[in-house]
């Protein structure tokens, strides 16, 4: 970093750290939810750039059809899992993780 250059990464960290402990969560668990929503970031990121079930539905679905019998269970998932879009999948993890947040925040 050069003189007078803005570390985005440490500035989003220190936003973040207000955020939680301004929410009354303890530094362990404070840390641990830093690190869980970035690690969702990451991997939605990813999600989205290689392999989202969304965009496999027809080799995914036409696999699933010849092997219903062997694999029910995988059957039995099949067609809405390749209906989940990368949207979906971020905010309904982003929803799981703030809801169980909720319950370290100190009384």
């Amino acid at each position: 970093m050069e003189p007078g250059e803005v570390d985005y990464g440490l500035a989003y960290f220190d936003h973040i750290g207000r955020i939680l402990e301004r929410a009354a969560i303890a530094q362990p668990f404070a840390a641990m939810a830093y690190h869980l929503l970035l690690f969702i970031s990451v991997v939605a990121a990813e999600k989205e750039n290689h392999q989202a079930p969304q965009l496999h539905g027809d080799f995914i679905g036409g696999y699933l059809a010849r092997s219903a019998q062997q694999y029910p269970g995988a059957s039995f998932l099949g067609t809405h899992f390749t209906a989940i879009s990368s949207t979906a999948t971020f905010d309904a993890g982003l929803a799981v993780l703030l809801d169980g947040f909720e319950g370290w925040r100190r009384p």
